[in-house]
Order: structure tokens, then sequence, then C-alpha cells
């Protein structure tokens, strides 16, 4: 079974309408599922098709990202909850 990408022009699942003998997995064709797509009428290798450079460096840096923004909330959440005690501690030694 090969793992193909949606069309990287219009999201439709793409085939691999035959894969001619002596052809590699990455050799073999692909093409678009949408006839209303241009990406339709041609056939692209496998692993150009699936080869998008542009699409995995942005979602490299979406998923650091979110990693980043996941430990800035736990660490104000860790200096909310020690300005919480220290304003208890303060309240209490007033009494």
């Amino acid at each position: 079974m090969i793992d193909l990408k949606p069309c990287p022009f219009c999201g439709s699942e793409a085939i691999v309408p035959a894969v001619p003998i002596g052809i590699t997995d990455d050799d073999a064709p692909v093409e678009c599922t949408n006839m209303d797509c241009n990406a339709s009428d041609v056939t692209f290798d496998k692993g150009a098709w699936n080869t998008r450079p542009i699409e995995d460096a942005l979602r490299k840096e979406i998923a650091q990202l979110q990693a980043d923004n996941r430990s800035l909330v736990e660490q104000m959440n860790q200096m909310a909850m020690r300005m919480k005690h220290k304003s208890g501690t303060a309240q209490r030694s007033k009494s």
C-alpha cells in the first residue's frame, strides 16, 4: 500500500492508477482524483508528489510553537500558584 498525501493543488485524494512492472514505489505514477483540478491531467511520480518541503517546514515550526506555548502556559500557571501561595501567607501573617 502506497501512502499518498492529498493533492497539493486542491486537497483531493490521490491515486496510483497503475504501477508498471519494474517501477519502484517512489517512481509509481500518481494522479489527483478531482477531474476539475489541473493536476488530474498530469501524472507525477510518488516521490515528487509526496515531497512538500515548505509544508513540512511549516508543520515542524507549528509543532515547535505549540510546544513552546504549552511550556509558557505551564510556567505562567506555576508562577500564578506561587503568587497565590505568597499572597495567602502574607495575609495570614497580618492577622
